[in-house]
Parts: structure tokens; sequence; C-alpha cells
């Protein structure tokens, strides 16, 4: 179908999100995918021109410490059901400086993963009928809160079913940064 440049998150929250698919029965489990928020999309994809260019953009870039804010779902005929984050000027930033990246080096992206139009997201289950949307949320509402994360690597995966092909982590994130878009309490 595609490939997708994804941020992963910490082992903790990882393990929240991969109980949640199986309490819920996500297709993420049976597509082999990896708890993730997409930054971008691409038909198609020069694999080694872009590891090169992924791996110098993660060594200055910090991990990214999020709030979950939001079990939510998009308005559209496919059924999606997905955690949203606080958007926050660093998760912002990262988002803006990746997709300059790609455009001067002239990598082809989904317009709706662009700046202005991107909504970072993690998928918990789709491609769901409106009845399943609704039983699914619901439980999805009741299950183990996950508020802090952090956003800790970046890689790139094809998809359906979900190969990936590598990822790189982001550099440690200062304490400042997590006082700072992390509340306490």
């Amino acid at each position: 179908m595609g490939f997708a440049v994804e941020m992963y998150f910490d082992e903790k929250s990882t393990q929240i999100i991969q109980s949640i698919w199986q309490n819920i029965g996500s297709i993420n489990l049976k597509i082999n995918a990896s708890p993730h928020i997409t930054l971008s999309l691409h038909e198609k994809m020069d694999i080694e021109y872009f590891k090169q260019i992924l791996e110098t953009f993660t060594s200055q870039h910090q991990k990214i410490p999020i709030n979950i804010s939001s079990i939510s779902i998009f308005l559209a005929e496919e059924g999606i059901i997905f955690l949203a984050p606080v958007v926050t000027e660093p998760l912002l930033n990262l988002h803006k400086e990746f997709h300059h990246l790609l455009k001067t080096s002239e990598i082809e992206t989904d317009d709706n993963y662009k700046p202005g139009n991107w909504v970072p997201h993690c998928t918990l289950d789709m491609e769901l009928g409106k009845v399943d949307l609704q039983w699914k949320f619901m439980i999805c509402r009741d299950l183990e809160k996950m508020r802090d994360a952090t956003l800790e690597s970046i890689g790139l995966v094809y998809f359906r079913p979900v190969t990936e092909y590598f990822r790189f982590s982001l550099q440690s994130v200062s304490p400042s940064l997590v006082e700072k878009y992390i509340p306490e309490g």
C-alpha cells in the first residue's frame, strides 16, 4: 500500500496501548503494527536515501514528552478510534522541521500529514462499522488510562501488513522540557 514514517512510544506506554488493542480486538494486532503516531505517508520511497536522512534528523532532535488528553474518532466513512495527545510546541516543531526536510529532499508525502492538516494521533482500531465503533469506544473509555508518554524513536515502515525497515532513537530529553509540557499530578 505505501510507506509511513512513525514516531514510537516509550516501553510502558507501548505496553498499555497494546493491552488496549488486545481488549478491543484491534486490527493493529493482525497487521503487525507497533503503537505510534504517524509523521508522514508516502506512495514510494528510496529506502537507502531516506535512511541517511532520518538517521541525521533523529540525531538532532530530542525525545518528546506528551500528554494523552482524549480518546476520539475521525469523522470519516471508515471508522477510526484513536488516542490524541495535547498538541505542544515541541511536537509541532518536530513535525514542521521533518516536513521541511522532506520538501528540501524532494520526498513526496500525503497532504493529510503536512503541516496545517496533520492531526497527531495513535490509532486504537480502524475499519470499524458504526456499531463496532460505538462499543469499542465505550470499552476504551473504561480501560487503563495512559496520560504521560514519551515519543522516543522514529522509523520507516511499509504497511499492510506492517514491515519495519529501520528505527532511530531520538536524543535524551532535558528535564526542563518534561516539566514544561507534562503537568504534575
